[in-house]
């Protein structure tokens, strides 16, 4: 076998010229696909993080908010409670009082039959006291 040198000199020739030919036709456009592509994913995982603390935050506002809404229904069912409870007061108050006012009103009008009661009492005690002296001394028979 011989070496023909013009051949292998062609040879690399048409492979260098080949070589520049994917260069330019295939290997760069792939190469910068691959380099864009990995941009997008870069992006992409920035702005997944963006979003997630984004959400994070969001939550955290939320949260607060909600603690917040909480804390003032909490406030506003304890003004409620305390105006309920003042008004119960205050209804007890009342009726304690026409409670007292009834039970004096009983006790007057008990006080008064018990005058009346009394006074009839003695009046039959009285009468009957009297027909007993009237009896004893006229000798007449019970």
């Amino acid at each position: 076998m011989s070496i023909n040198i013009s051949q292998v000199i062609w040879t690399i020739i048409c492979f260098a010229l080949f070589a520049l030919v994917l260069d330019r036709l295939l290997i760069r456009p792939v190469l910068d696909n691959i380099d864009r592509r990995r941009e997008k994913i870069d992006r992409a995982k920035e702005r997944k993080a963006e979003l997630e603390s984004s959400r994070v935050e969001a939550e955290r506002t939320a949260r607060a908010e909600s603690e917040e809404r909480r804390a003032i229904l909490a406030k506003e069912h304890e003004a409620k409670l305390a105006e309920a409870s003042a008004a119960a007061e205050k209804e007890l108050e009342a009726l304690s009082a026409e409670l007292r006012e009834r039970e004096e009103k009983a006790l007057a009008a008990l006080a008064e039959e018990a005058a009346w009661t009394d006074a009839k009492l003695d009046a039959a005690t009285g009468d009957m006291i009297g027909a007993f002296t009237e009896i004893l001394t006229t000798g007449g028979d019970l």
